[in-house]
C-alpha cells in the first residue's frame, strides 16, 4: 500500500486508541520518519464539537446537518495543509470518535453516519488514510474495566452526558447500564460500517492487553520494524500515558 499521511487510531474509551496512537508516533520517529500525534483535545484540526460553547450537549449548538458541514470544511482545509507538510499524521480518533460520537449521541440515522464517515474518508483520500481499529469484544467488561480506573466521578459524568444525549432518551437509557448499553449499539455501527470501508485497515482485539504482540501486528501491517520498548520506558510511558488519559 502507498505510506499513510493519516493514520486514524480508533476505538472506545479504554480500547488502547490514544496510548496506541503515541506509541505510533514513537515508532516512526525511531525509523526517521517524521510523525505527528494529534490528540482529541482541543485546539484540534478537524474536530468541530469540543469547540462549542455547549461541547458536551453539541445538539445545543448545532443541528446534525450543520455540524457535519462545518467538519467537512474542517477536513478540506485539514487536507490542504497536510499536504504540503512532510509529516504522517496520527489522529486519537476522530472518524468514528470524536464528531461521528457526536453525531451518533444526537440521533443521526445509520444511513445519515455511514455516509458522514465515507464523505470524511474521501475527502482525506489524498492522504492515503489507513485505520488500526482497538477493540475489545466484551464491551460491558470493558467499560467497567476503564471506569474502575479512571474511578467514579468520571463515569458520573460520561453517564449524564451520554444518558442525556437524544440517542440516550430516544432509546430509554438510564443510569450506567444505559451508558453500557448506549456503547455497545455504537460498537455495533463502528463494526459494521468498518467492515465497508474500502481504506487499508487493521482490526485488533486487545481485552488481552499483549501490547508487545498487538504492536508487532502493527509494525507488520506498517511494513516497520518492530522492537519492544525497554521495561523502564514502558513502565515511563504506561504512567505518562495514564495521566494524560485522566486529564
Amino acid at each position: 500500500m502507498d505510506r499513510p499521511r493519516l493514520i486514524f487510531v480508533e476505538g472506545i474509551m479504554g480500547s488502547g486508541k490514544s496510548t496506541t496512537a503515541r506509541w505510533l508516533a514513537r515508532l516512526f520517529r525511531r525509523a526517521d520518519i517524521p510523525a505527528r500525534p494529534v490528540p482529541e483535545a482541543r485546539p484540534h484540526p478537524t474536530n468541530v464539537f469540543r469547540s462549542l460553547p455547549h461541547w458536551k450537549q453539541p445538539w445545543l449548538d448545532l443541528t446534525p446537518e450543520a455540524l457535519m458541514t462545518r467538519s467537512y470544511a474542517n477536513w478540506q482545509a485539514f487536507v490542504t495543509r497536510a499536504l504540503s507538510d512532510p509529516h504522517i499524521f496520527i489522529f486519537d480518533g476522530q472518524l468514528f470518535h470524536g464528531d461521528f460520537t457526536c453525531l451518533f449521541l444526537m440521533g443521526c440515522a445509520p444511513q445519515v453516519l455511514k455516509q458522514y464517515i465515507h464523505t470524511v474518508l474521501q475527502l482525506a483520500g489524498p492522504l492515503h488514510p489507513i485505520i488500526i481499529y482497538c477493540y475489545q469484544d466484551d464491551v460491558a467488561q470493558a467499560i467497567d474495566r476503564i471506569g474502575a480506573q479512571r474511578g467514579p466521578g468520571w463515569v458520573e459524568s460520561q453517564v449524564a452526558w451520554k444518558v442525556a444525549s437524544p440517542y440516550g432518551q430516544q432509546h430509554g437509557f438510564a443510569g450506567v447500564d444505559g451508558w453500557k448499553q448506549l456503547y455497545q449499539d455504537y460498537r455495533q455501527l463502528t463494526d459494521s460500517y468498518l467492515e465497508t470501508l474500502s481504506v487499508p485497515k487493521l482490526a485488533i482485539e486487545t481485552s488481552a492487553a499483549q501490547w508487545d504482540s498487538y504492536r508487532a501486528r502493527i509494525c507488520t501491517f506498517l511494513d516497520l520494524p518492530f522492537s519492544p520498548e525497554p521495561v523502564w520506558q514502558r513502565w515511563f510511558y504506561r504512567v505518562y500515558d495514564y495521566l494524560v488519559d485522566i486529564r
